[in-house]
């Protein structure tokens, strides 16, 4: 039965059409649970009660992009009309790029079914009647309830009217009226690009922040109650803060406002359990406890939360590498959603997973991750880890699959698809002059390649011996091949015809220059500019890397790095230069200054 309730849960996440339980970047309609903001929801609650007692109130609840305000104002639409623990009407307007008018509050306020129907139950018709309110607010009021209003064709005068009369009559309820404006910076940034398009940077910000209080003192002009509250961003609010506009504007303003703060690590557990308990309970599936794949979180009080399908330890990296902040955290899980639905598949959240949902998320939302340093050094570690393993698989099935040996042409081509994978560039070989005799040219051979690294032609020979030597390890011997005469040859003529500037001799199964070779004095005079790799250790590797078609090549290939050293070698092979003098010239001075010397 329990795998039953599983394969359903995962069938409906999988499900592309049902919601994503990581809604973003809108907030969820009316989320039953707030994570991280629950002092500023008991400042709201008391609040609104002051409100009140006293009379209107306009206040302002401030964080960063995703630190939860449009998540904190939906939810408090689920406290005002699901469980009536705060008693009144609510409603959230959404501010655009366009003026915000007293008529577009109102009726906001006004249209929203939930709110007719808690004034239904808070006001009775006959109650309207006998109350001490002007005869035209109680006329007014009454077809509103009635649904007799169309209240998109009422004048602004009435409107308001009706917002004085329901102020008093809720006050008598012990009820209240609050109206929440989000994305009060879209707004203002609208109002001051205009203003300073008309009257210049100095006035025009006046004028626009003129223009905000103003709209703010005509909806609470004559009110018994109401409380404003905006949500906005920290810059915003400071610039509102220390306006120097006309403060008469802003007397019935609180300026001690409350922000939304980061969450800790634990509360980013708690807020992935709630978003995914919520998703399965609208959905009627049963949200799995996972134990084996670490997607069991514990409370202080030991009870037990799952937070499937993502794991503990993805969680935390979320947090430590984003601003810690509730939005923050949605994202992410959102986007991990996201490519489970792409590739019709459930995993946990872990391991590599977990940074190409934060690369991929971070494209959606550039500012997202402001810790890249320990993005990349936490990345660096999973996939050392990662990759150890991957490749450890890899070499040994590239073993299995070449116990009969590997031809020149698949080690080869192995090795030229590594470089590339590198960045490595690579043009054809030429033809070049014989450095012995220039009236003869010398054709590159088949094990031939010409790699173009940071503005150098990098001529390389590869040198591959038919068969393993003997002998223990450091101590090899009997090799089937060595750089020989003609291999000198071609890298010399190749390098004294300009046609490359360094020489790299890659090796496989071959011992190094034979004894002949290092008695020519041309090999003096380019030692500095040849270099030499074996491969007889890492070819596996090498091949597994370059043959692995999935997402994670690119890191497969970085890490066998970490065993080859290829740039390594080709960057300290270009800062050499070739010696100016032979090996006899050389020789020459030594004798000169040994005679100087006895002398």
């Amino acid at each position: 039965m329990e795998n039953q309730t599983s394969e359903e849960f995962k069938r409906k996440l999988l499900d592309i059409n049902t919601d994503n339980p990581f809604r973003y970047p809108e907030p969820p309609p009316r989320p039953y649970f707030i994570v991280g903001g629950e002092q500023i929801l008991k400042w709201f609650k008391d609040r609104f009660q002051q409100s009140i007692r006293e009379g209107y109130n306009i206040s302002f609840v401030v964080g960063e992009p995703g630190a939860g305000k449009s998540h904190l104002l939906s939810h408090l639409e689920y406290l005002f009309f699901e469980t009536d623990s705060l008693n009144g009407i609510y409603v959230i307007y959404r501010a655009r790029r366009e003026e915000i008018t007293e008529r577009d509050l109102w009726t906001s306020l006004f249209l929203n079914d939930d709110v007719l129907k808690k004034l239904k139950e808070l006001l009775h018709i006959d109650k309207i009647q006998n109350s001490k309110i002007r005869q035209d607010a109680k006329q007014a009021i009454i077809k509103l309830l009635q649904g007799e209003s169309q209240i998109d064709l009422l004048t602004d005068k009435v409107l308001h009217v009706i917002a004085e009369g329901l102020s008093e009559l809720l006050i008598e309820e012990n009820a209240g009226m609050c109206i929440a404006i989000d994305n009060v910076d879209e707004y203002f940034r609208f109002i001051v690009e205009k203003y300073e398009q008309e009257y210049g940077k100095e006035q025009g910000r006046n004028k626009a922040l003129a223009s905000l209080f103003g709209t703010l003192r005509s909806v609470t002009t004559g009110l018994k109650q109401i409380l404003l509250l905006l949500a906005c961003t920290t810059p915003v609010y400071t610039e509102i803060e220390n306006a120097g506009a006309d403060r008469t504007h802003a007397r019935r303003v609180e300026f001690q406002a409350e922000r939304l703060k980061e969450l800790n690590s634990n509360q980013s557990k708690v807020l992935v359990n709630k978003y995914m308990t919520w998703w399965a309970e609208r959905h009627k599936v049963k949200l799995p406890l996972v134990k084996e794949e670490g997607c069991i979180f514990s409370l202080p009080t030991k009870e037990e939360l799952s937070t499937y399908p993502f794991s503990e330890t993805a969680i935390e990296y979320f947090h430590k590498v984003t601003g810690q902040f509730a939005g923050d955290i949605v994202c992410v899980c959102n986007q991990c959603i996201n490519d489970m639905r792409t590739e019709q598949k459930i995993y946990v959240v872990k391991d590599e997973i977990i940074f190409h949902a934060l690369e991929e998320a971070r494209k959606r939302r550039p500012q997202l991750i402001p810790r890249i340093d320990i993005l990349s050094l936490e990345r660096s570690k999973i996939l050392q880890k990662l990759m150890e393993k991957r490749l450890s698989i890899l070499e040994s099935q590239t073993r299995n699959r070449y116990q009969a040996g590997i031809d020149d042409a698949t080690l080869i081509d192995a090795v030229e698809k590594y470089a590339d994978a590198l960045g490595i560039s690579k043009t054809s070989p030429q033809h070049a002059k014989d450095y012995r005799d220039p009236t003869r040219l010398i054709p590159p051979s088949a094990s031939s390649r010409v790699w173009e690294y940071k503005g150098k032609r990098i001529f390389v020979k590869y040198i591959l011996g038919p068969n393993a030597p003997i002998g223990p390890e450091g101590k090899e011997f009997g090799y089937g091949r060595k750089i020989e005469l003609q291999d000198i040859v071609e890298v010399i003529s190749q390098i004294e015809d300009d046609k490359a500037s360094h020489a790299l001799y890659v090796r496989r199964w071959a011992d190094t220059y034979s004894h002949a070779t290092w008695q020519m004095s041309q090999i003096w005079r380019l030692r500095p500019v040849m270099e030499e790799v074996t491969l007889d250790k890492t070819i596996y590797k090498i091949i597994a890397a370059s043959e692995d078609t999935s997402e994670h090549r690119k890191d497969l290939i970085e890490h066998v790095e970490s065993f080859v050293n290829l740039r390594a070698k080709l960057d300290s092979l270009i800062e050499q230069a070739m010696h100016e003098e032979t090996i006899e010239e050389r020789r020459k001075k030594d004798r000169e200054a040994l005679a100087k010397g006895v002398a």
